[in-house]
Order: C-alpha cells, then structure tokens, then sequence
C-alpha cells in the first residue's frame, strides 16, 4: 500500500504514541507542537492494564520500567505527620499476569507503573526515532491554526503554512484547538468540556526539606518513596518523591472553589484561573489553604508555592464528545477527545490505549490496498479506520466515564465538614489495617468490565 500523510497537532502523550505506531506501519507523519522543543517536563502519571499490555505488544515493557519513577506507596497523614494509613504499592507486576492477555487483577494506587509525564513521551519519540526510517517529522513552536474539510484534511499551521493531508488529528490535550475547531466554539463555550463543580488542582515542584529522621518517620537518605496526603474538610495535599530531581519533591494542591456568597475566597481561584494569572492563582490557592490544620508542613508548602516557577492550574473536568470524527478525516485521541479526568487513574491510561486502537483500524482499513486508486476509494478507508475506531474504543471509554462528572451530593458536602473527614479518617485507618485498598475499589476506574484491548499486528 501507499503510506497515508497524517498531521499531528500535538506532541504528548498520546501524539508521540501515536506518531510512532503509525510510523511502524510505513505512513508519513507530522507532528506540531506548540512549545518550542519536546517537552520532557511534567508530574509523574502512570500506567494501568489496557496501556500496559500496549507496551508490551510493542516491546517497550522493558524500557518503560527502566524509566519508571519509583513508588514504594501512599500514607494518609493527620495535620501533625502522624500517619493514619498506608497503602502499600502493588509491586507483582501490577497486578497484570505474565500473559499478555491476562490483565485481571486491579493496581493500587502505586505501582511499578508510575513515570514522569516528560519521560513516557521521550520513550515514544526515542521508540519513533529507533526505527532508522524518516516518516515522523517534528515541527516546534507552530500548531493547527485551521482546516478545510474536503476530501482530504488539510491543516493550516502557524506560520501560515497551508499543507494538505489524509488525516488530520488532534492529540492537543484538555483544550484542544482542534476540537475547538471542529466544534466552531471558543474555549469558554466549548460544550464538550464538562467540568466538575469547582474542583481545582495545583501543581509544583519544590526543594525538598532537610528533616532529621525523627521528624521524617525514617532514614532521610533512604531511597523508600512514599506519596503522602493530608485531608482536611474541601481540600487535601499531596506530596511525593521527584525521581528526576533528588533534591526535589512534587506537590499537589486539591480543592474545591464553589460559587457563592459564603466562599468569596475561593471563588477568586476561578477567576485567577479564567484570566491566566497565575500569581493571583498562587495567590488564591494559598489563601484557600492558609487554615487548613496541616501544622507539620504548611508554612514551607505556602513558601515553596509562592516561590515556584513550574506551578500550574488545572479545573478538573471530563472532555465527552458524540463523536471523535468529522467529515472531512478530522479525529480526536486522548484527553482532547475523551479526558476522563485525574480523579480516574485513567488518563494516560485512555491517551495510549486510545492511540493503540487508532492506529490500529487504519493498519486494517489501509491493509493491502493501494493509495494510487480513486480517491473516493482513499477516502473510504480512512472513514472505515475512524469508524472502526469508534466502534471498538467507546465501550471502554464510556465506562471509563460513566457517571462523569459528578454533581456535588451529599456525600461531597459531608466531605466538606470536619466530621465527614474524621470519619474518612478513621475508614482508611480501619482499611489499611484489614488490608483494604479502598482508593483502588471506590476510586479508580481501571475495572472496565466486558471488554478486551484489541489486536492488531503493528
């Protein structure tokens, strides 16, 4: 067959994923990317059972755990460091059999799956680059500014280069332009955005603090990693080791900004966040969490997020969209088409396994047939990819999803008063002692029931 020219908007994740299966197959690929050079920055995100027999198809298991960011497990702490909780990592290979197929046991929370965001897309354009072919290209500081649907994509990128391809795809994230692009909206009344009520996450890297052994719990050398978190009522801390900066530890503000009289306070955290100012965000976020009781480490934290230089602000959300596709070869994967939110477990999960299936419907729809015939016929096969691909990705999507985004219950309110977070004190507490791993039962969503990763031979 004649190899498809694809354009990828963006290079995360799910971008450099896909741009190297597709280049495995023999199309020409062109990646853009806004920022000026990859970006192998990021916080640590990790990996569960679909994208993990992903990897391993693909023979990157190995040099995924050889790059992976190490997390011996999770406690749950009070506002003096006592510790409440703990949740050890699940270290028998995740809780994935030996057999690629056999992916029936849940992870915990950690796992020997954890890796740095900036690490994992590296792999991807590494893996790309080791194939000795030229068929990714990889353009920085531009991006899809536009595109005219007609028989086949074609993508304007900044610049104000016009190029035509077979496929366009929009690999650009939560807000992705492309999306926005398909739907003709803006980014403020981007309807396939469903944002949960106010709920908001902070992230920053910070010197990590030099306490004596008594102070720490253990050995301030040792190399045992645990990530630990401080809940209080509306808000919570979490903050783990960084694997690439050993001097360095990543945190995690978490909180909720609810429109009303009585949470003037918060309230300004949205509108920092609308305007993309991110001192008055730190600004917000630390008057927020200025009374929250965590005694034993809340004035560096306050510090440290003033100080940062890495710090961003994200509202959490679900991206839902009826279709992934439009006339015209125009396709979403990852978080731009279907973000099931951090609170999942699943993002990068989605982004890789999303990729896997995309590429893996143009291999069987381009199969074996020459691009050199009528264009209608060119044409037809990209649209059955993109059919195939939304029939075989949204059972597992919308499972993934289901329910998503909450509306605020009374379970959230309860959550929102000190006595709701002394009884989830005390239930974690209780589960950690019965060995009861409720963060991976009642939080994640890795239990996708009646459906398998399907096969392709990329």
């Amino acid at each position: 067959m004649d190899p498809l020219k694809v354009l990828i908007n963006g290079a995360g994740v799910a971008g450099t994923c896909l741009a190297f299966l597709l280049s495995r197959q023999g199309h020409h690929v062109t990646v853009v990317e806004r920022f000026p050079s990859l970006r192998v920055t990021g916080l640590q995100i990790d990996l569960r059972g679909p994208a993990i027999q992903v990897l391993r198809r693909l023979g990157l298991e190995e040099q995924f755990l050889a790059s992976s960011a190490r997390e011996d497990g999770l406690e749950i702490v009070d506002g003096k460091g006592g510790r409440w909780a703990y949740f050890p990592a699940n270290k028998n290979k995740s809780g994935v059999s030996a057999k690629p197929e056999g992916n029936k046991a849940l992870q915990s929370f950690t796992s020997d799956y954890e890796i740095m965001r900036g690490d994992l897309c590296k792999m991807f354009y590494d893996a790309a680059a080791s194939q000795g072919k030229q068929d990714v290209q990889w353009r920085y500081g531009c991006e899809v500014t536009g595109f005219a649907e007609a028989h086949q994509g074609e993508g304007t990128v900044r610049r104000n280069i016009e190029e035509t391809y077979d496929l366009v795809v929009g690999a650009d994230g939560v807000g992705s332009k492309i999306r926005r692009l398909m739907a003709a909206v803006i980014l403020d009344n981007d309807k396939t955005f469903l944002p949960y009520n106010g709920d908001y996450v902070g992230y920053f890297t910070m010197p990590k603090p030099k306490r004596t052994p008594q102070q720490l719990g253990q050995d301030p050398n040792s190399p045992f990693a645990v990530a630990t978190v401080f809940m209080s009522p509306g808000k919570s801390i979490m903050t783990r080791k960084n694997p690439k900066l050993h001097d360095f530890e990543q945190a995690y503000f978490m909180c909720n900004s609810r429109d009303g009289p009585t949470n003037s306070n918060n309230t300004s955290l949205k509108v920092a966040h609308q305007q993309r100012d991110v001192p008055a965000q730190k600004a917000a976020l630390a008057e927020i969490f200025k009374d929250c009781g965590y005694t034993a480490r809340l004035p560096e934290l306050l510090r440290a997020l003033r100080d940062s230089h890495d710090f961003y602000l994200e509202r959490l959300g679900v991206v839902k969209c009826d279709s992934w596709s439009s006339v015209g070869r125009v396709v979403l994967v990852g978080d731009a088409g279907y973000c099931p939110s951090s609170k999942t477990g699943m993002g990068t999960t989605c982004a890789i396994v999303g990729a896997w299936v995309l590429a893996g419907e143009i291999g069987q729809a381009t199969k074996g047939k020459s691009m050199t015939e009528k264009q209608l016929q060119h044409d037809a096969q990209v649209d059955a990819a993109l059919r195939g691909y939304e029939t075989k990705l949204r059972p597992c999507i919308d499972q993934v999803q289901h329910g998503l985004p909450e509306s605020p219950g009374l379970y959230d309110s309860f959550l929102e008063t000190r006595i709701g977070i002394v009884l989830i004190y005390w239930i974690v507490a209780l589960s950690s002692m019965l060995g009861i791993d409720v963060l991976a039962k009642f939080v994640l969503r890795e239990d996708i029931r009646n459906w398998e990763l399907p096969e392709y031979h990329l």
